[in-house]
């Protein structure tokens, strides 16, 4: 039943046909790597529409969702980590407990990842720019496709989805409450930028087989004359055509002719002659100065102000891209506020942690690191009625450190940050913020602690404090799904501290906060914490 004609009718396996004028090259498309969502838009791609209009006209829509049958879409304040904020993700509406359903969903698996025309193994998948499906308890993924011993449909590297610490595939996740978070009830497809953009060779007839840009720098380049350019790989370690990647900023070492002029440094003149991303993606150029970042744009000419060590960094926010960069010698220039201590973009110049909750006339400790010398001083700011406001005298850090403690008000809500100025003033850099729940004394205290990263299917720990709780108290961890709370696992003993494990799921964005019960009522909850899965 190709078309959209009978929406009422069962849906019948149908294999997709290859766009009118598109004939398909033997050469197939690099396997998609991973690439996480880093920006947000409103705009669909055109790879992504199209593949949505193909499975539209193979398939029809699916009863009971008429246009919606296909869902690209989130807002960007929905969730966390999410390819469909990128619009490079599709939810296709099928439902594996409906028979006919079940079969083109399947057919169309069959079709994507078995061997394409040419006997190539997820050659229509490679084509498509496919990076990883979710379908029916288990994952597909691109960048590691014999990882799982699942098989569907006859394709084989199928691993299970693991939701809130259990396996989708055990008898815990078999219910209906779990139907979205295990892919039952559709297919989620997740593209490379590439295959978002439609540059991939089932949409336009040339594979995509242009590599990452290796990170490191080739040899010193002269900082007048061609000092990049990825198209023929000049300037790179690769010395072939590759792309800058998000995952892989681009370095470049510029020869200097010795130290600058007393209280300066070099600045190099930098002509962006060629950025050709396949995202909307900005470009920045930057060294290891603090400060020193600039966004670059096709045609215009920028000054990056060098670090002592020479290193030109170019990186894009999202996909990749072919870049072409033209020095134009270097000059003097004044440091960027802060000098040359400070680090690179890549690493904060200062942080901040602090505890979760504290007791009213208690005692708040906020302490973290801070780059930057002599000439810096660490002030903690407090957010208030929207605005960020100053709280407490300015002080200095020591040995890259630094640590201040204020008390307790009345029970409330208070979320920090902590800048690092200048001795003029300036504020060089921000914190992260810190929020702590000031509660009363004597009240419920219940705190989480979480790793902010781990890999897939590695442990993740939580564990915290818990005080004042009545007797037989519990303690479970919740997911935050949607703008909903969703109890997960079992629960442990509510003493004076607990922990729990879990096992990492495949990569996305977590949110949990901690809750203590007794007899199913709520009692106590932590603040939540993000914890990201790569």
């Amino acid at each position: 039943m190709a078309g959209q004609g009978a929406a009422s009718a069962a849906m019948v396996p149908a294999t997709p046909a290859t766009p009118a004028g598109v004939v398909l090259p033997v050469t197939v498309d690099n396997s998609a790597a991973y690439q996480g969502q880093t920006i947000c838009t409103s705009v669909v791609p055109t790879g992504t529409q199209r593949l949505k209009d193909l499975l539209l006209q193979t398939y029809g829509t699916i009863p009971g969702f008429g246009s919606s049958s296909v869902q690209i879409l989130r807002n960007c304040s929905s969730g966390g980590q999410s390819e469909h904020k990128e619009g490079r993700a599709l939810d296709w509406m099928v439902d594996v407990t409906k028979p006919d359903q079940k079969a083109v969903a399947e057919s169309f698996l069959s079709w994507l990842l078995g061997p394409d025309a040419s006997g190539v193994p997820a050659g229509n998948a490679r084509r498509l720019g496919v990076m990883y499906i979710g379908w029916d308890n288990l994952m597909w993924r691109s960048y590691d496709p014999t990882r799982g011993a699942a098989t569907v449909a006859g394709t084989t590297g199928w691993d299970p989805l693991v939701k809130g610490g259990k396996a989708c595939t055990s008898a815990a996740r078999a219910t209906a409450a779990w139907a979205t978070d295990c892919h039952r009830n559709h297919v989620h497809l997740s593209l490379s930028w590439d295959g978002a953009s439609g540059l991939t060779s089932f949409w336009s007839g040339q594979a995509v087989t242009a590599p990452s840009c290796p990170a490191g720098p080739a040899a010193s380049r002269a900082a007048a004359g061609s000092l990049l350019d990825t198209t023929t790989g000049e300037g790179t370690l690769a010395a072939t055509p590759c792309r800058v990647a998000q995952q892989a900023p681009l370095k470049v070492l510029v020869a200097q002719p010795g130290p600058a002029p007393a209280g300066q440094v070099w600045g190099l003149t930098v002509r962006v002659d060629g950025f050709t991303p396949n995202a909307p993606a900005t470009l920045t150029l930057s060294s290891a100065l603090s400060g020193s970042a600039v966004v670059g744009r096709p045609g215009t000419t920028v000054t990056v102000p060098l670090g002592p060590d020479g290193m030109l960094t170019a990186a894009v926010d999202a996909g990749d891209a072919w870049l072409r960069l033209t020095g134009m010698g270097l000059t003097p220039v004044a440091p960027p506020a802060g000098g040359a201590g400070l680090s690179a973009l890549s690493t904060r110049a200062i942080t901040a942690t602090g505890p979760e909750a504290v007791r009213t006339g208690g005692k708040i400790k906020l302490a973290g690191s801070a780059i930057g010398g002599k000439k810096v001083t660490v002030r903690r700011y407090l957010k208030a009625g929207g605005a960020w406001r100053p709280a407490g005298a300015a002080i200095k850090p020591t040995g890259g450190s630094w640590a201040m403690t204020t008390t307790a008000p009345s029970p409330r809500t208070m979320v920090y940050r902590v800048a690092l100025l200048h001795r003029n003033g300036k504020v060089l850099a921000w914190s992260n913020e810190v929020t702590v729940r000031v509660v009363r004394k004597g009240a419920p205290l219940l705190t989480l602690v979480a790793p902010a990263t781990v890999s897939t299917g590695a442990a993740i720990s939580l564990s915290g404090k818990a005080k004042a709780l009545p007797s037989g108290a519990t303690v479970s961890r919740q997911r935050l799904i949607g703008r909903s709370w969703t109890p997960l696992g079992t629960t442990v003993p509510a003493g004076g501290r607990w922990s729990m494990q879990v096992i990492a799921p495949s990569p996305q964005t977590i949110t949990y906060r901690a809750v203590a019960t007794v007899g199913g009522a709520v009692v106590a909850a932590s603040s939540k914490r993000v914890v990201t899965v790569s």
